[in-house]
């Protein structure tokens, strides 16, 4: 067999093989980018993630650093459709809260919820958030 001819023949590889799509390329490094993020959290989200384990005994089982169409969000429950996501102060600036706002209509689209807090709410009032968002988890999970 030269180096030349088609792969058709190889024994493990379709005959009509495709090469992968664009769009799979983009989806795995969108997961292993997610998957870096879970392992590099930062405090206000390492918080809020003790928090929304106790929301599962409510039935709501929150994932952190999720991938919904070509976004990562902080956390999601699929259940209830709920996005939450935690803001730094870069949130604040004109480009970054454009890019926030086309992704939450993204979300909203797909029928989720976004809650957004900023860091520096969570700091001193992590309960208050928490109530808020078991709140929206009551509304929204479907009856048993």
């Amino acid at each position: 067999m030269g180096a030349n001819e088609p792969h058709a023949s190889h024994p493990f590889r379709p005959r009509f093989a495709h090469p992968p799509s664009p769009s799979r390329g983009r989806k795995v490094r969108l997961k292993h980018n997610a998957i870096r993020l879970r392992h590099r959290m930062t405090e206000p989200e390492i918080l809020l993630w003790s928090g929304l384990k106790h929301l599962r005994r409510s039935g709501a089982k929150f994932r952190r650093q999720v991938v919904l169409g070509n976004h990562i969000v902080d956390f999601a429950c699929h259940k209830s459709r709920i996005v939450v996501e935690l803001d730094g102060s870069q949130h604040s600036e004109d480009a970054h809260a454009e890019r926030d706002s086309v992704r939450d209509r993204y979300l909203e689209g797909k029928g989720y919820k976004v809650m957004r807090f900023w860091n520096n709410e969570l700091w001193p009032h992590s309960s208050n958030v928490l109530n808020q968002i078991a709140n929206v988890v009551e509304e929204r999970l479907p009856s048993p």
